[in-house]
């Protein structure tokens, strides 16, 4: 009697659940599920469970997923509304250890990572995405991050990094390691629409050109450089003026330069241009003022090796464990942490696992006193040389006028002598 009681009531509720909407806290239920208040599940919510594509990809289990019934948008919209003034946030929150026991984050640890998959024709595949991350040593009240944007190129099988936002602010287009300035842009784009003529200013001067090809450009606006005009401050308002500077002492300091003639060793990407300029470290002895030190790479390595989750295969690198080294791949470059060293080669930190038994240029380790040299200021300097050497030259006119003078009253001197000697 009992057993067919509890029969007869399942089959009671089941009719009910399947032909009306179910309503918690809420007597007119809207939808088959309307739940009016807080909701609060303890374990997963899985929305479609069920395999997705053929290979058992990245999105072979996903957690959730809208399909459209027609060919209407899928797209999952997210709406707050609320009174209190504030902008609603999406919190993502990691911490290593337990709920229990929560433990720091340490360098190079995810935060969070957002991730677009596309699909194929076989399966779904990782295409590019936004990763939040852990840029440095932690403690208490410090936890320096850096943010990651990738992308996918066309004819390749994974994304790449294309930009970062470190823990200082500065952004690295094209590198992982922006140092060098608050804006670092590494690699260029071969454009051939360029303007038939153009101007220029580098190192050496100023002037104009016609266009002869295609040019690599890092960064361009209108012109190569790429601007049509660029000022340097020189605003006497904004400097301390000390007084004139002594020509004298500077041609002294300008003849104590030494140019040099050489060849960049990165001859793969600069090529083997021959260079007729001064040394930053020469320079440095002689004019100090004129030479900056920053962090960069040096290709002091210089050498092609297999890399296999993490590990460098290179004998002979020198390398010790918390140097950092610049390895190029095929379709990106990264500087990266040395973790472990051995005699066959070195352990990098943090590094895909799925790159194995892969070709890497290791190009060279990070100095932080990379050396470049100010020719703004060898060019003021040879300024106040050559105002030296233009005194000296009026000096010496006026030397020469005066002898000129001399010589002529000598003449016409002896000239008179002559004739006394004759009558």
């Amino acid at each position: 009697m009992r057993t067919s009681l509890l029969s007869i009531l399942f089959i009671f509720f089941s009719e009910n659940i399947f032909a009306q909407n179910i309503g918690i806290n809420e007597a007119n239920p809207k939808n088959p599920l309307h739940i009016k208040g807080r909701t609060q599940i303890d374990g997963r919510l899985s929305i479609n469970q069920e395999k997705i594509g053929t290979l058992g990809g990245e999105l072979a289990y996903p957690i959730f997923e809208a399909v459209s019934a027609n060919s209407d948008s899928s797209d999952i919209n997210l709406v707050l509304f609320e009174n209190t003034g504030f902008s609603p946030f999406l919190n993502i929150g990691h911490s290593r250890g337990t709920k229990n026991v929560p433990l720091k984050l340490e360098y190079t640890d995810g935060i969070f990572s957002l991730l677009g998959h596309a699909y194929d024709g076989t399966d779904f595949k990782t295409v590019g995405g936004i990763e939040l991350k852990v840029d440095s040593i932690t403690s208490v009240g410090n936890i320096p991050t850096s943010m990651d944007f990738y992308t996918s190129k066309n004819g390749a099988e994974t994304y790449q990094l294309r930009m970062r936002i470190d823990r200082n602010g500065n952004l690295g287009i094209g590198t992982s390691a922006p140092v060098q300035a608050k804006l670092v842009v590494n690699g260029f784009t071969n454009y051939d629409n360029t303007p038939s003529s153009y101007g220029y200013l580098k190192n050496t001067g100023a002037g104009t050109n016609t266009n002869t090809g295609s040019q690599n450009y890092s960064i361009y606006a209108s012109n190569r450089i790429a601007a049509s005009e660029f000022n340097a401050f020189s605003d006497a308002r904004i400097k301390k003026i000390k007084g004139l500077s002594n020509n004298q002492q500077d041609l002294e300091t300008l003849m104590k330069l030494q140019i040099t003639d050489y060849q960049l060793i990165d001859s793969i990407s600069k090529g083997n241009t021959p260079y007729k300029k001064v040394i930053a470290q020469q320079v440095e002895k002689v004019y100090p003022q004129a030479v900056s030190k920053l962090t960069d790479c040096i290709p002091d390595i210089y050498k092609l090796a297999k890399i296999d989750n993490g590990f460098v295969l290179l004998p002979n690198h020198n390398l010790k464990i918390g140097e950092k080294v610049k390895l190029i791949f095929d379709e990106n470059q990264e500087v990266v942490m040395v973790k472990e060293v051995s005699k066959e080669g070195f352990k990098i930190v943090n590094h895909k696992p799925e790159i194995v038994n892969q070709s890497v240029f290791v190009y060279g380790r990070e100095v932080s006193d990379f050396r470049s040299v100010d020719y703004e200021a060898l060019t003021t300097l040879n300024i106040s040389a050559t105002q030296e050497i233009f005194k000296k030259i009026i000096q010496l006119e006026t030397q020469n006028n005066t002898l000129k003078s001399e010589i002529k009253e000598m003449r016409a001197d002896i000239n008179d002598l002559k004739l006394l000697i004759l009558k």
